[in-house]
Parts: structure tokens; C-alpha cells; sequence
């Protein structure tokens, strides 16, 4: 008898052993969170037999009410939220829920009371669950930092406050992925047993991946640093080979491979959305605390995701996360869904020329100059990467650019045109006036306001 391969079919380490293990390394620990996680585990359970089912006990289809996200809900999103709810609440070990398809927050009662909170999507992708596509569920867990009544004020806490972590997909095979702070582990439901089995221990991210995952379908609403990187994915000029692009729509699912495969997850702020559109404190808090856990990054677009400090229960967030490298990249390219980003006309040498032919040979007034060359060049319509024009060929460009206007928030007041045609500008920030080799001039002093400005 091969005994090696008979220890390996015996001694399975359970997704509940492996915490009890975790708990031993913490004498002080009452098995608090253990209890908590069982009944997570209960619910992921009870879901992935609903989903399993779904279409022989007539879970399919809508159950014609609306979240609170103006999301038609699935069946089988009111019956996993109500699985969820009902598991966490009756562990006695939660104070607040906070659900995507409750409008409030739940503030459990004093005799069902425990010292954890816990943020969850019940079932994420359920736009997917028709087509029998990976769908999942997500969760994130605090800590009451008090001992007062609970509030919703104890779940707006920036992720890097939560102590664990995790997403159950339901799909060929049901898995578990959880992070209690100290890696990433993933484990699968054996149908036979009833039991998670440790599948995947200690899951590190790749460094840098080959795929890209997106919805490709908003790119005609993306910022330019964000076309710019996809492009660069798909199109690369440094003779590496294309990124493969690889979308589910189930961010479960799209996550799941990033995690295993690498590659990058993206969804950003669009004209649509410029707020981002995925939930900060049950989808972008949770998935990052798994990718970093893991190896990789997660960032917004301004700052990393997990120092976000959200005000609301159901905000969002832009969100670009995967490997390491591969979200350095997207930092590289000046935070590209932030609504906000300062202009590109710090960036690139031709602002200065180019605003001086909009203002001087169109009449624009300076804002909407201004504004319009930011727009232009942030959506990588005017000048290509390396590309050198002639003013007239740039004023041509300007000139049909026009018809394309899109206005900033805010007017830039640092730079401001000459009071000669055809010179550079002067930045009142620094003190130096930028000259170009092209027939303009110096100049030597800087006009505050736009009243100083003449033709």
C-alpha cells in the first residue's frame, strides 16, 4: 500500500481546523472569530447549494424588487442576503452588518451582541446568474473598537483596519479564499464531505502577469492615462508580447484569476461613473486586504485603497488591482481615474505654444483654452506619443478640436499666455518663464489676472 498517498487522502486540514490552528498561536483568544468564521462558512455553504439548484427550484429570474444601488435584485440575491444576515447574527459574536443589498446598516440587538462587525456582498455577479457564469460571495471583518452601542460610524474605518477577509466562488468548483492578516489561503468544498479542504495554501500573486481585466465596453468614457495604459497592454512598443484580455463581469471571478494567474483587475472612474463604480467597504476593501495579503497592490487612482477613509456605507471607489508591477505601471501614469488630476500641461513641452494659438487665434477666453487642451491631450487626441508638429499643424489640430470641448472644475490661474503673440508662457508658481525653440520669446513678467492679458 503506497502509505504516502494514503496520508495525503486522510489527513485533510479543514478550512476549521486551520483556523483553530491560528487560534492556538493567540493564548489570549476566546474562539471568538473562530465561531464567527464557522457561520460564514455555514452561509457560503447553504448559497452554493441554492446556486447549485438554482434552476431546478426556480431561484432563477428577478424577484421584482430594487437595492439599494437601483440594481434589479436576483432571487437569489434576496436569499443569500438573507442567509448571510441571519448566520451572522445568529453567531452572537456581530454588533453591525452592513450589507450591498440593505439600504442601513444592521445594528444587532444587546442580547445577540459580539465585538465584530462584518461587511458583505452576498452575491456578487448576480447579473451573471442566469448564464450559470462564476458568481461569489465577498466579506470583510472589523473590529468594535469600543464597548459602547454600536453605529454605523464603527464600520467607516479605512481597510487597513480590517483583521480579516475573503470572497466564496460559486462556480466549477466552490472555493473559499481568506486572509486573516497573515497570507492568503484558499480552500474548496469537497460535496462529498460538507467540508472546505485547505486546496491552495499560502497564495502569492506573480509579480507581474499577462492578462488585463476590464470592461471594455466604458473605454469611450475612460481619462487619457487610463486609454493610455490599456492601450499599452494591447499594444506594447517596447517588444514585449500583448497582454491577453480576459473579463467575466463577476468580480469574484475576474479577481480569482488575477489572484492565481496575475495581470491586473481595472475598473476605473468613466464620464458615467466618476466616482468609480464598485463599493468600497464589501468589494474594493475586502479584494485588496486579499491581493496585498498575497503580494500584489491595490490603488485608486490617487492613493493606495486600503487608506481610503469612506463616509458612506455603500460608497465607491475606481479600483486597479493585481500584481505588483503591473499596478506600478498604472501609479506611473499620474493617478488615472481621479476626476480631479491635474492637468496634463505640466507634462508635455507644447501647452504653452498650444494654448497661445487657441487664445490668440480663436478669441476662446482663457478657461475655456485651458480646459480644452487639458481635455484634448488627456484623451490622447492631439499629439501622439514622441510626435513633433509645426504650429500651423498643431493650430489645425486645436482648431478642429473645438468641436470637442470639455471644461475643467477648476481654472488654472498659475500659467497665463504672454502679452506678445507668438511668445511662451510664464509659470507664476515657479518664477521661470519657459521658452521653446520656435520664434518665441521670453517673458519677463507674469500677468496675474487674465484682465492683464491683450491681443
Amino acid at each position: 500500500m503506497d502509505h504516502e498517498a494514503d496520508a495525503y487522502r486522510t489527513d485533510l486540514m479543514t478550512i476549521t481546523r486551520f483556523v483553530l490552528n491560528e487560534q492556538s498561536k493567540y493564548p489570549e483568544s476566546r474562539g471568538d472569530f473562530t465561531i464567527l468564521l464557522s457561520n460564514i462558512v455555514l452561509g457560503c455553504k447553504f448559497v452554493c447549494s441554492a446556486v447549485n439548484k438554482a434552476g431546478l427550484a426556480k431561484l432563477i429570474g428577478l424577484a421584482g424588487e430594487t437595492n439599494i444601488q437601483g440594481e434589479e435584485q436576483k432571487k437569489l440575491d434576496v436569499l443569500s442576503n438573507d442567509v448571510f444576515v441571519k448566520a451572522l447574527v445568529s453567531s452572537g459574536r456581530t454588533s453591525v452588518l452592513v450589507s450591498e443589498e440593505d439600504e442601513e446598516a444592521t445594528l444587532v440587538e444587546s442580547s445577540k451582541r459580539g465585538k465584530y462587525c462584518v461587511v458583505f456582498d452576498p452575491l456578487d455577479g448576480s447579473s451573471n446568474i442566469d448564464c450559470g457564469v462564476s458568481i461569489g460571495t465577498i466579506f470583510g471583518i472589523y473590529t468594535m473598537s469600543h464597548n459602547d452601542e454600536p453605529t454605523t460610524e464603527d464600520v467607516l474605518k479605512p481597510g487597513n483596519e480590517m483583521v480579516a477577509a475573503g470572497y466564496c466562488m460559486y462556480g466549477s468548483s466552490c472555493m473559499l479564499v481568506l486572509s486573516t492578516g497573515t497570507g492568503v489561503n484558499g480552500f474548496t468544498l469537497d460535496p462529498s464531505l460538507g467540508e472546505f479542504i485547505l486546496t491552495h495554501p499560502d497564495i502569492k500573486i506573480p509579480k507581474k502577469g499577462n492578462i488585463y481585466s476590464v470592461n471594455e465596453g466604458n473605454a469611450q468614457n475612460w481619462d487619457g492615462p487610463t486609454t493610455k495604459y490599456v492601450e499599452k497592454c494591447k499594444f506594447p512598443k517596447d517588444g514585449s508580447p500583448a497582454k491577453s484580455l480576459r473579463y467575466v463581469g463577476s468580480m469574484v471571478a475576474d479577481v480569482h484569476r488575477t489572484l492565481l494567474y496575475g495581470g491586473i483587475f481595472l475598473y476605473p472612474a468613466d464620464k458615467k461613473s466618476p466616482n468609480g463604480k464598485l463599493r468600497v467597504l464589501y468589494e474594493v476593501f475586502p479584494m485588496s486586504f486579499l491581493m496585498e495579503q498575497a503580494g500584489g497592490q491595490a490603488f485608486t487612482g490617487k492613493k493606495r485603497a486600503l487608506d481610503l477613509v469612506p463616509e458612506k456605507i455603500h460608497e465607491r471607489s475606481p479600483i486597479f488591482l493585481g500584481s505588483y508591477e503591473d499596478v506600478e505601471e498604472i501609479k506611473a501614469l499620474d493617478s488615472p481615474s481621479s476626476p480631479t488630476t491635474p492637468p496634463l500641461s505640466l507634462l508635455l513641452p507644447d501647452y504653452n505654444i498650444l494654448l497661445s494659438i487657441l487664445f490668440l487665434q480663436t478669441h476662446f477666453p482663457i478657461s475655456d483654452a485651458i480646459a480644452e487642451i487639458d481635455a484634448m491631450l488627456a484623451r490622447n487626441s492631439l499629439i501622439g506619443e514622441d510626435e513633433e508638429l509645426m504650429p500651423s499643424e498643431i493650430s489645425r489640430r486645436v482648431l478642429m478640436a473645438q468641436k470637442r470641448y470639455i471644461g475643467y472644475e477648476t481654472l488654472r490661474r498659475d500659467m497665463v499666455p504672454c502679452q506678445k503673440p507668438g511668445a511662451s508662457y510664464y509659470d507664476c508658481r515657479s518664477g521661470q518663464a519657459n521658452s521653446y525653440n520656435r520664434g518665441c520669446e521670453t517673458i519677463t513678467r507674469c500677468a496675474r489676472d487674465t484682465s492683464d492679458i491683450t491681443t
